[in-house]
């Protein structure tokens, strides 16, 4: 199976994978400041660094780092999006992009069982105990960031962007690449448990795995629906047991 023909330039690609990596952290630290800097005037230095420590405001810089990267990539590939559209209104799309979403939750369900048959108790690493606590102090943002934003970006920046870009070169190294460094940035090297976060991720690992396959087979709406299609059900499972689950 060879690599599919891409809707956008060698260097774009690069240009993609490098803002949308770097972007998450520097456009953090630009945001930051900003709220940092407005504040100190409008509002004074204690209720500023009572916001800066807050959810809302990790809610809220996820957000705007999310979209801006998001706009971004749209400008960069505008040429593509002839292309890509005439793939979204095919219904074919959307019904091959929400089942490999299912395969990916269904893969993780399956690696959990490989887990506890070994005796390997899992938690939620520091990534997602975040983003447990986000949807459920600010579920209309968390939404919008990590279901729609989040999973477009991510899909511009590892598999528009660095797939594409290694796979024109050499097909392995691009899914070695880049299922790597996608389950890395799930990864808290500041952790106080390494070992939960090195437990975990297989999970992100094989994710990658996926995401890469589906976008070589399928193309971009079918993994970027897929992608959707995981966080959401993620999400509505977090909302779900909070509210009782099978216990209401």
């Amino acid at each position: 199976m060879n690599p599919i023909e891409y809707p956008i330039s060698h260097q774009k690609s690069l240009l993609l994978f490098l803002s949308g990596w770097l972007g998450l952290t520097l456009l953090s630290f630009v945001f930051f400041f900003l709220f940092w800097a407005f504040g100190m005037v409008i509002v004074g230095q204690e209720q500023i660094t009572l916001f800066l420590q807050s959810n809302t405001f990790l809610s809220t810089v996820n957000f705007l780092v999310y979209l801006t990267l998001f706009i971004f990539a749209l400008v960069t590939t505008y040429r593509g999006w002839i292309v890509w559209l005439r793939e979204i209104i095919t219904y074919s799309r959307w019904v091959k992009g929400i089942g490999y979403g299912f395969l990916v939750i269904i893969s993780g369900a399956l690696l959990g069982i490989f887990y506890d048959l070994l005796g390997i108790q899992t938690t939620d690493n520091v990534n997602q105990e975040t983003i447990n606590t986000l949807v459920l102090e600010l579920p209309i943002l968390s939404f919008i960031t990590f279901t729609i934003l989040g999973p477009i970006v991510e899909e511009f920046t590892y598999r528009v962007g660095l797939f594409t870009y290694v796979a024109k070169r050499q097909r392995w190294l691009a899914y070695l690449v880049t299922l790597t460094l996608f389950g890395f940035i799930h990864f808290n090297f500041l952790s106080a448990n390494l070992l939960n976060e090195l437990i975990n991720l297989p999970f992100y690992l094989m994710a990658g795995f996926l995401f890469c396959y589906i976008y070589e087979k399928e193309g971009f709406w079918v993994v970027t629906l897929a992608h959707i299609t995981n966080n959401l059900i993620s999400i509505l499972s977090i909302l779900w047991l909070a509210s009782g689950g099978l216990s209401s």
